[in-house]
């Protein structure tokens, strides 16, 4: 049954009226307004952003049922990561629900995209290929989340924490303000080891979901487990993982560098307020 929209809940397929979901949960741009100041896209540098991106996808039900576990989220890892009170972090069975459900939310987002590749122009058959298979994800992501599935399969969740820099060297701050400082989402990644990933950055905290599973050695203290378990450093990640969280690092300093004056001198305030990025390394 469709809302009056003509669309369905993307977990449930029930009635709506559907909800305004966040992608990436509400704490994390809570935390960037209060305590860095502001949110800027990549693409308007020069305008502060209020909120995420905020699709409608869930009905209130499954949009509580996945607040349930943000909250979880928020309260017992991303806050305590983020003001530096804990370096481990002991989880339930919640976080891989958390997680599956970012991952689940990311490719909605993505699903307009996906339809044209299917629906559209001739694309390459290894691409269509691709786009069954996060399709095949999804479709048993979604009875994982409601309770009517009890295991993943080969759809790995990973969660790890991007380590805080001590070096004072103008770039290693530049890495710093990036990894602390920065939300990415990104539509799948087509990865060198033939793996299919979504990446969700919340400053510090990443989760990695599986859509088509790669090479599994080059993960360490990084799985979520599902019936609970430690997240604690260190942590291996794939290569591949960190020459993308280079590739954005870049683009977001070239998005800096496209501000007005007046917007880098504000940003520079807030930054000084903050202690959160060497004033000399934005110019």
């Amino acid at each position: 049954m469709e809302d009056e929209a003509g669309l369905a809940c993307r977990l449930c397929s029930g009635p709506g009226p559907l909800r305004q979901s966040h992608i990436v949960p509400k704490f994390a741009f809570d935390w960037l307004r209060t305590e860095r100041g502001g949110l800027r896209d990549l693409a308007t540098p020069n305008l502060l952003v209020q909120d995420g991106v905020k699709p409608r996808l869930l009905c209130g039900a499954c949009e509580g049922l996945f607040g349930s576990w943000e909250r979880q989220v928020s309260e017992r890892i991303f806050r305590p990561l983020h003001k530096g009170t804990a370096s481990s972090f002991s989880y339930g069975p919640w976080l891989l629900k958390f997680a599956v459900s970012l991952s689940f939310r990311v490719l909605a987002l993505h699903g307009q995209e996906l339809i044209r590749l299917k629906d559209g122009p001739p694309v390459s058959s290894a691409r269509r290929a691709s786009v069954a298979r996060l399709g095949t994800a999804s479709g048993l992501w979604a009875p994982f989340l409601k309770g009517d599935r009890d295991t993943l399969g080969p759809y790995e969740h990973f969660c790890f924490a991007l380590p805080l820099t001590h070096d004072q060297s103008p770039g290693s701050k530049r890495v710093g303000a990036y990894f602390d400082g920065e939300l990415n989402i990104q539509p799948p990644i087509q990865a060198p080891d033939g793996g299919i990933y979504v990446v969700t950055k919340m400053c510090r905290l990443c989760i990695v979901g599986t859509a088509v599973r790669g090479r599994r050695d080059e993960w360490v203290n990084a799985r979520i487990a599902a019936r609970g378990g430690v997240v604690a450093s260190p942590y291996a990640i794939p290569r591949w993982l960190a020459s993308y969280f280079g590739s954005i690092m870049r683009v977001s300093e070239a998005s800096v560098l496209s501000m007005s004056t007046r917007q880098k001198d504000l940003l520079l305030e807030k930054a000084r307020a903050s202690g959160w990025v060497d004033p000399g390394s934005i110019h």
